[in-house]
């Protein structure tokens, strides 16, 4: 779905262990060429594909994979696009580690682990050991700027090196997991998944100063229009 020029939402759905589940990637299009933010969970790939194409581009012409951080639904499926694609993968330096399958992902745990039926632990320990194949191209800082004028935010607080990105022409925010949708209204982190709110909170500080007409949230999909203010109510509030 189209939200703004150059800007796309690809709604994919699925089953994570033995729930629906409704992810929000976005697609970015324009001269530089097609660029994906984040890939979905491990066997969603048709799914993102056919996503892809509804929007007129096919998996092999990316040029660019953005992942916000490391979690499995974020990077489910960056193997098999880049193998396809030969897309260049960005990711803030902090994920980089993790992504590349040097360090444990971070909330992936042992005991997380052992608590899944059989199947789905065999699915993601195949998945985990498949990390160590990756590379990260290109290592993002906080206000480093992308092809297509998209600003890079260190926002973390959902896991260390977790990344928003603001597409200034359009006030588009993708806020990846620092922001939810909830029946259609906008919402802070959530800290039954967030590793250390204070930080979290800082990060959704440093949002309000964006003048955001729309935000995509990773989970929950699209609010706006303006979206500057809810952001600011966010922020201001300290529970």
């Amino acid at each position: 779905m189209k939200i703004a020029e150059g800007v796309h939402l690809l709604e994919l759905r699925g089953q994570m262990g033995d729930r629906l589940t409704i992810l929000n990637l976005t697609l970015l299009t324009g001269p530089e060429g097609p660029t994906l933010i984040d890939t979905g969970y491990p066997g969603q790939l048709e799914a993102l594909i056919e996503a892809l194409r509804q929007e007129g581009v096919r998996p092999e012409e990316l040029r660019r994979i953005v992942l916000t951080h490391q979690d499995i639904d974020h990077i489910g499926n960056l193997k098999a696009l880049k193998e396809m694609s030969g897309a260049q993968v960005l990711a803030h330096r902090i994920e980089a580690p993790y992504i590349e399958g040097k360090e444990p992902l971070v909330k992936m745990t042992p005991s997380r682990l052992a608590g899944m039926p059989e199947a789905m632990r065999k699915q993601i320990e195949g998945f985990l050991a498949s990390l160590r194949e990756l590379r990260v191209d290109e290592l993002l800082e906080d206000s480093d700027r992308l092809p297509g004028g998209v600003l890079v935010l260190h926002t973390p607080g959902h896991t260390p090196g977790h990344i928003s990105l603001f597409l200034e022409a359009q006030k588009v925010l993708v806020a990846g997991d620092e922001l939810n949708v909830v029946e259609g209204v906008l919402q802070g982190p959530r800290p039954e998944v967030t590793l250390d709110m204070e930080a979290a909170h800082a990060s959704l500080n440093k949002l309000a100063q964006l003048d955001v007409d729309q935000v995509i949230a990773y989970h929950g999909g699209l609010y706006g229009p303006r979206a500057k203010a809810r952001i600011a109510e966010l922020a201001s509030w300290r529970g």
